[in-house]
């Protein structure tokens, strides 16, 4: 038993500050620009590799980094630049429309705060691939936290545009940092992703016989489902 109900990923300016009339005279008050956090928009980084030392390369004050060991990248000319650039999610529940095509959240879970694309570019056009996994890191927010519960179902996804699926990556969660690592030999789309606790049934009751097939199912949907 599954329920469905829509959610909207929106990102919002702050309100500007007016300063009020008068004959104060006093120093206006200072300002400090806020850090932004995962999932907000954030220009993109490009970062010069080279393929035998490796390198690393992060975005939005290490929101997202990753870490490229020596030897992981391989290319047919000259140095690599690894690029990863934002992505903003938009849609609706269990979905989201990026660059106008739909990409379905894996079933049971619901997108997180996070989603970018890491890209590898060579002189030249070369070819240029990951011969061996590079890690990523992205910090998670207490949103997502509260989202996924105790059970610690924050996931870091890959978007396979063959298949046109989400895979899962094999995710370790550091509490005290609010950080999700995994390891990957792909390039591509990524995203953090919450995995929902199934809904628990509370009708009809165990062992209920129905004579007229028409039972009224009923059930406790997880939160923030």
């Amino acid at each position: 038993l599954t329920s469905a109900t829509s959610s909207t990923f929106t990102v919002t300016a702050p309100a500007s500050v007016g300063g009020g009339g008068g004959g104060g005279g006093g120093a206006p008050a200072p300002t400090s620009t806020p850090a932004p956090t995962s999932g907000q928009s954030q220009p993109p980084v490009s970062q010069p590799v080279n393929p035998q030392q490796g390198g690393s390369i992060s975005l939005g004050y290490n929101s997202v980094s990753l870490n490229m060991p020596p030897g992981s990248v391989a290319t047919g000319g000259g140095d690599v630049t690894a690029n990863l650039e934002s992505v903003s999610l938009t849609g609706s529940g269990t979905a989201t429309v990026l660059a106008g095509e739909s990409r379905p959240v894996p079933e049971g879970h619901l997108f997180g705060s996070a989603a970018f694309r890491f890209t590898l570019t060579a002189k030249d056009n070369a070819p240029v691939s990951l011969t061996n996994p590079v890690t990523l890191r992205v910090k998670y927010t207490a949103a997502d936290q509260a989202l996924a519960g105790e059970g610690g179902g924050l996931t870091l996804a890959a978007f396979d545009e063959i298949a046109r699926r989400w895979e899962l990556l094999a995710t370790t969660l550091t509490p005290i940092s609010q950080t999700a690592a995994a390891a990957t030999t792909r390039t591509g789309l990524f995203a953090l992703v919450v995995r929902l606790p199934a809904p628990i049934p509370t009708g009809p009751g165990e062992g209920t016989v129905s004579t007229d097939f028409a039972p009224l199912l009923a059930w406790t949907p997880p939160a923030g489902a």
